[in-house]
Parts: C-alpha cells; sequence; structure tokens
C-alpha cells in the first residue's frame, strides 16, 4: 500500500507540474507581456506632409481608435477636425496600418505631436510622439553640366528641381559664379549669349523650397559646372622671306597662341 500510495502521489505531483509548465509558456502570455505599439515611418514631418502610421498588439478584429494631439495643447486639440479621433479595424493578428495628413496652418509648424491608439474591446493603448519641422523639405536637383566654349559662342547652364514635399511647393532659383549670385539669373537655365575669357568659371545654381503652412524654407545647391573658354587664336610671329639656291631646303616658321591649334600651310602661285 505504501508503495503505491507513493507512486500515485509523484504522478499527480508531476502532472501538475507540466500543466503549469504549459500555461506559463503559451504564445498568447508572452505577447501580451510585451504589449501593443504604435509606429510612424518618420520622427518628423512638413506641414502638409502623410503621416504613416503602424499599430500592433492588439486584439484581432478589434475597433482601433487613434488620435494626434499637441503636445502641450495650443487650443486646437478640441477645435481641430485634424486632432478629432478616427477608427480602423485591426486585422486577425491584432496589426492595422493608417494615414495622418499633417495640417498647414501656422500652429503645427515646430510642434510636438502625440499620437495615441486605443483598442475598443481590449483596453490596450500605445502612444508615440513625432514633430512638425520647422524646415521645410529640401528639393531634389538634376546638376548643370559642364561646357567648352570659343570666344563669341553662347552657352546655357540649366538644372532641373523636384519639390521634396509631397503636398507641392512653391520654388526660387538663384545661379552663382564662384559662390556669388548672379544678377537677375533666377530662372531653371541661365545663358550667356556671348562668351568671353572672363566668363571661364564654375556656376551652380541654389534651389529653394518653401512648402507654405510657416515652415522655414530649405535651400539645396547644385553641383558645380564648369565653362571652359578657349583662347583665341593669334599669330604672333610671322613666316619671313628667305632666298636658298636651287636644291637647298627652305624653311619657314611661325609662332601662334590659342588653344588646340592645328596648322595647314599654303602656296600661293
Amino acid at each position: 500500500m505504501p508503495t503505491t500510495y507513493q507512486y500515485v502521489r509523484n504522478f499527480l505531483a508531476l502532472a501538475l507540474l507540466l500543466t503549469l509548465g504549459a500555461s506559463l509558456y503559451q504564445p498568447s502570455a508572452l505577447a501580451q507581456t510585451s504589449g501593443p505599439t504604435v509606429t510612424t515611418d518618420q520622427s518628423d514631418y512638413p506641414p502638409g506632409g502623410t503621416v504613416y502610421i503602424t499599430g500592433s498588439g492588439f486584439a484581432p478584429g478589434e475597433t482601433v481608435t487613434n488620435q494626434v494631439l499637441h503636445i502641450p495643447d495650443i487650443a486646437d486639440n478640441v477645435t481641430s477636425p485634424a486632432h478629432q479621433p478616427w477608427t480602423v479595424t485591426a486585422d486577425e493578428n491584432g496589426n492595422f496600418s493608417t494615414t495622418w495628413y499633417v495640417p498647414l496652418d501656422q500652429d503645427e509648424a515646430g510642434a510636438t505631436l502625440q499620437l495615441t491608439a486605443t483598442g475598443k474591446t481590449s483596453g490596450l493603448t500605445a502612444q508615440t510622439t513625432f514633430t512638425d519641422a520647422g524646415q521645410c523639405k529640401g528639393a531634389t536637383v538634376t546638376d548643370p553640366v559642364s561646357a567648352t566654349r570659343c570666344p563669341g559662342d553662347s552657352v546655357t547652364f540649366s538644372v532641373t528641381a523636384t519639390c521634396g514635399a509631397a503636398g507641392g511647393c512653391a520654388l526660387t532659383y538663384q545661379w552663382q559664379k564662384g559662390g556669388l549670385d548672379i544678377t537677375g539669373a533666377t530662372g531653371t537655365s541661365y545663358t550667356i549669349l556671348s562668351v568671353t575669357a572672363t566668363d571661364a568659371g564654375v556656376y551652380d545654381v541654389m534651389v529653394t523650397e518653401d512648402d507654405g503652412g510657416g515652415c522655414t524654407p530649405k535651400q539645396t545647391k547644385s553641383q558645380n559646372a564648369t565653362l571652359t573658354v578657349n583662347t583665341s587664336t593669334s599669330i604672333t610671329g610671322q613666316p619671313s622671306s628667305t632666298t636658298v639656291c636651287s636644291g637647298l631646303p627652305a624653311t619657314f616658321s611661325v609662332t601662334a597662341t590659342g588653344t588646340s591649334l592645328n596648322y595647314q600651310w599654303q602656296r600661293k602661285y
């Protein structure tokens, strides 16, 4: 009898330990320990930008309420439509994605914003913060191309600029030579109608993007383009007449200045 009693007692103790261990290592218990999260694709956005939001760790299929508020409140959290809550539905894994549009009004520029996601069924809550850029996005600028010209030729440098802000922007241009602004050169291209030796040098353009909404305009500078001006051709030493006896060699010579010179002698009959 004692032996049987001891065996049954050990068996019950082992079964109890196995049951407790299984409950401790259930995947759902581990998932709940980590808690829900909500994140944005960037930490800073310009006025007019789009915030891409991702949430995880909520109850499968539940409604999740999202809201973005100023931190601290600057008196428009209640009145602004942009700061009112909206809902999304989590998928079968408790994940969701949504977007929020950054308003263009002056109050948004330079603000700290807090995003809160709350599960309607589970009551789970996750938060994150991001900022509304004090500076506008910068433009993407193609670089001008270097050129070589002779005196009197024309030359044109040009660029193409694209807004960095998804909502559009205003772009302005200022061409420079050697780092100094060229008066009146404020278009997408700069042309010199008749090149002279003094026009040789490096040229670039400064493109300024203004996204509106009170952000500080941002400047983007292109790479340099070099203008090389060939030297004008000039004969500095004329050939001299000479008299030689028949059958002996005669030599004529000339000196000249210029760029990439080629020579062609001629005989007049």
